[in-house]
């Protein structure tokens, strides 16, 4: 009897000192990629309550912040979790877009990586369009982007171009450009 309840006492720790296999197993992808869009979905909402938008976009008090996702959406879902939710003292609406053409109501625009080959046209033709572009591909800031993602690890940053807020006449809380991880454009005082 003694030997058994050994056995099981063995057992037992086992199962409570050392994790299960699927615990050791490397993490899922896809679980890694919904986290990573997850997060900049939150950074977009935080973006929205630190620029400054010129007079004359809100006029209308029923006006909505139209936040916007022009390509190929990453996001999964990640983005419902923000209609709704004020910004200004307005609510959140979440749109998708398939052309620059379609872009005149729209406040903060993350552009999807599917638009990379086509991202210097896009920006050129939102150069002054008072819409804070956001984006995630490799270069966006300095091909004329706002505001850029840059993914290192599990950790998201971005990068903040002040020449492109300038031009589509936002700007950007002294908060938000005290995040970033680099500020192009930015003059010194000295």
């Amino acid at each position: 009897m003694l030997k058994i309840l050994r056995k099981y006492f063995c057992l037992f720790l086992a199962m409570a000192v050392f994790p299960s296999a699927s615990a050791l197993a490397e993490p899922n992808p896809e679980a890694i990629y919904a986290e990573e869009y997850k997060i900049k979905a939150g950074f977009l909402y935080y973006f929205a309550k630190f620029v400054e938008w010129p007079p004359g976009v809100f006029d209308n008090t029923k006006d909505k912040v139209v936040l916007g996702v022009l390509g190929k959406d990453p996001f999964s879902g990640a983005l419902e979790s923000l209609e709704g939710q004020a910004v200004m003292g307005k609510k959140i609406a979440i749109k998708r877009f398939h052309d620059v053409e379609e872009l005149d109501a729209c406040h903060v625009l993350f552009i999807s990586s599917s638009e990379k080959d086509s991202l210097p046209q896009i920006l050129r033709a939102l150069k002054k369009s008072k819409i804070l572009t956001v984006g995630d591909s490799e270069g966006f800031t300095r091909q004329g982007g706002t505001i850029g993602f840059i993914t290192e690890g599990k950790q998201v940053h971005f990068e903040i171009n002040l020449k492109a807020a300038e031009e589509a006449g936002l700007v950007l809380s002294a908060r938000l450009l005290s995040l970033a991880r680099n500020i192009k454009g930015l003059k010194n005082k000295n």
